[in-house]
């Protein structure tokens, strides 16, 4: 199994452990305020994930690299704030 493939694979397994741990802060008896913060958290970290090895943004140019960065934690803090004010 090459590189690539390995490093795939780990990042599906790790996409999917952070979907179950998504999944058990929604249904677990936390807070909704605390859970929703938790599953978006996990989910900017799912896309960041994505995008650096699926979409292949790690191959790419320092430029995108920081573009996708700048972009996901803009979109994920404007998502977090606007869930904690409501």
């Amino acid at each position: 199994m090459s590189t690539d493939n390995r490093a795939l694979g780990w990042t599906w397994l790790v996409l999917v452990s952070a979907t179950l741990l998504s999944l058990a802060a929604a249904e677990g008896g936390e807070t909704a305020q605390i859970a929703g913060t938790l599953v978006l958290a996990v989910a900017a970290i799912k896309v960041g994930l994505v995008i650096h090895r699926f979409m292949e943004i790690g191959r790419g140019s320092q430029g995108w690299q920081w573009f996708f960065l700048v972009w996901l934690l803009g979109v994920s803090g404007a998502l977090v704030i606007t869930s904690a004010l409501a």
